[in-house]
């Protein structure tokens, strides 16, 4: 699978410490090899969904609470239904 992350998301990742953001590559990396199909890092939650053989990465922030906000789930349907328009 190919793996896309958004610009912004790049952005956030390169603004965190070597070692967060080296567990973060890691786990992205098995997940596009296919060697996981899930991400579990403790602090951060990672918004990503696959379609057409791409795994794409949406939105990356770390956890303050056990639920996701309504906002960035609100935020990741507007991305998937615009990425599914370009398809």
């Amino acid at each position: 699978m190919k793996l896309m992350i958004l610009d912004e998301i790049g952005e956030y990742l390169s603004g965190l410490s070597a070692e967060v953001r080296g567990k973060i590559s890691g786990d992205l990396e098995s997940l596009e090899k296919g060697e996981t199909e899930t991400l579990l890092i403790k602090q951060f939650r990672i918004i990503f969904f696959r379609l057409e053989g791409s795994i794409y990465v949406i939105d990356v922030f770390k956890k303050q609470s056990k639920k996701t906000p309504l906002r960035i789930i609100e935020r990741a349907e507007k991305i998937y239904r615009k990425i599914i328009e370009l398809s």
